[in-house]
C-alpha cells in the first residue's frame, strides 16, 4: 500500500503488442497485459503483472490487494500529449467511500543517441 501513496518522480513507459510496461525511478516495474494472458504472481516486490484492458484511450486494471480491498487503476495521456495521468480508485473494507488518488506526470522529450 505504501508504494501506491508514494508516487514515482518519473516513469518510463514502453508500449508493446498487447502489453504496457511502466518502470519508475525506484526500479519498480509494472506490466499490464491487454490480452488474455494471465498475470503471474511475483515474490519480487519490484516486479508485478496485471490483467488490463483498454477503455477508449484509458488503460484500466482492476486489482485486489491482500488487505481485503479492491482497486481500479487507470492511465491516460493528455489530449495534447504533454502529461500522463495515473488515477487510483481504492475501495477499502474500513471505509464506505473510495479513496481516489490522481498523479500527473509531465512528458519529457526523449533524447536521441
Amino acid at each position: 500500500m505504501r508504494d501506491l501513496i508514494r508516487p514515482a518522480d518519473s516513469l518510463t513507459i514502453a508500449l508493446k503488442e498487447a502489453e504496457v510496461d511502466l518502470t519508475d525511478d525506484h526500479s519498480h516495474k509494472l506490466v499490464f497485459y491487454t490480452d488474455a494472458r494471465k498475470p503471474k504472481e511475483s515474490k519480487d516486490e519490484t516486479y508485478r503483472e496485471f490483467a488490463a484492458h483498454w477503455d477508449g484511450n484509458h488503460l484500466v486494471s482492476d486489482e485486489k490487494y491482500p488487505q481485503g480491498g479492491k482497486m481500479s487503476r487507470s492511465f491516460e495521456l493528455s489530449a495534447d500529449g504533454t502529461q500522463f495521468y495515473e488515477i487510483l480508485h481504492i475501495d477499502t473494507i474500513r471505509s464506505k467511500e473510495p479513496v481516489v488518488l490522481r498523479y500527473v506526470y509531465d512528458a519529457v522529450a526523449q533524447e536521441k543517441p
